[in-house]
Order: structure tokens, then C-alpha cells, then sequence
């Protein structure tokens, strides 16, 4: 009854634009001269969830198993609600989940399964991860606060730590870059 584009944009217009299967019918057959009944659009959406679930696990499991996991989380409202949208980005997947902001939420995706490098900001429930990195963009962030500060002594704190971080940003950017450096990177980049 309904093809593949069709599906799609209905699908589009319900869950991510948040049309109620009311204002759909009323925009495709307004704008489309599509009459369609709101069962057959419930219908739709069901069906393409089902038919997307297979791809859903494949995605997660390549989460599971990437050897470096970049993950965030950002709040926001829906229907009143405060929920969280998370970010598992690896080398080949991006997967957006919905949820609460917790460590069981965390746990049922990664806990016991990922045993790759975890690249993240310092939100206690990645703390649990033996692997983890900190994202460089939020550490120079808290550098930059710090310098920022009242007080002398903690503003030349931070004045040294963002330098620091500045310097060993630009040894991964050299390293990057070009040929292998003749002169190793602690010795280019140690301080002076």
C-alpha cells in the first residue's frame, strides 16, 4: 500500500518531526493529493521499526566491537520530559540513542562487551572504562576556565595547563602531518 519514500516521510513526519498521524494525513492529502487513513500511517511506522531492527543490532555491534568508541550525551526536552540523546561514534557507525542519563543506560550497551579505547568527556559513568581517553576540545575548555579565574595563582595554573595542552596538540598534528620526524616527538615538543 505504501512504497519505500512514502514510508519514509511519513515515518520522518511522525517521529522526528513529532506530526501526530492526524496533521500527517491532512498534510498528504493537502499538499500530496495523497488520502491515506491514520491506521494505515500507524501501520507504516510500525512496520518500518520492524524492519529496521535487524540494522539497529548490526549497528550495535559494531559499537560493541570498535577498537576506539567516541560517545556524548546532550540533554533534551521531549513532550515535557527531560531525556538525553547519546552519540557511539566509531570508524564506520554512528548510533543515536534516546534514554536517560545514567550509568545503566550505559551498561546495557557497553558494560561487559566493549573492550575498545573509549574517547569521551568526564561524565562519572565513563569512568568505569579502563581504556578511556578525554576529549581534548573539553579539557582545553576546563584549561581555558581556569585561566579565566580571579584569583593570580589559579589563572597562571591554567595559563601553563592549556599551554601545555597546546603544545601536545601540535606534536599530534606534526605527527600527522608529513614523514616520520627525524627528532622524536617528547624530545621536539618537551618543554624549554
Amino acid at each position: 500500500l505504501v512504497g519505500p519514500h512514502l514510508a519514509c516521510l511519513i515515518v520522518f513526519l511522525h517521529m522526528r518531526m513529532h506530526g501526530s498521524y492526524a496533521r500527517i494525513r491532512e498534510f498528504l492529502n493537502e499538499w500530496m493529493g495523497i488520502d491515506i487513513s491514520t491506521a494505515t500511517l500507524n501501520r507504516t511506522v510500525q512496520e518500518m521499526g520492524r524492519a529496521l531492527a535487524p540494522v539497529e543490532a548490526e549497528l550495535v555491534s559494531d559499537i560493541q566491537n570498535a577498537a576506539l568508541l567516541h560517545i556524548d550525551e546532550t540533554g533534551h526536552l521531549e513532550e515535557g520530559r527531560l531525556m538525553w540523546l547519546w552519540v557511539f561514534i566509531s570508524a564506520n557507525t554512528c548510533l543515536y540513542q534516546i534514554g536517560n542519563r545514567s550509568a545503566e543506560f550505559l551498561d546495557k550497551l557497553l558494560v561487559g562487551i566493549f573492550t575498545g579505547c573509549l574517547m569521551s568527556d568526564g561524565y562519572m559513568a565513563y569512568r568505569r572504562f579502563l581504556d578511556r581517553l578525554r576529549c581534548w576540545a573539553h579539557l582545553m575548555r576546563k584549561a581555558v576556565g581556569v585561566r579565566d579565574s580571579h584569583f593570580r595563582q589559579v589563572r597562571g595554573f591554567g595559563l601553563e595547563v592549556e599551554a601545555h595542552l597546546k603544545n601536545m596538540m601540535a606534536g599530534v598534528f606534526a605527527a600527522r602531518e608529513g614523514p616520520p620526524l627525524t627528532v622524536a616527538l617528547t624530545e621536539q615538543f618537551a618543554p624549554e
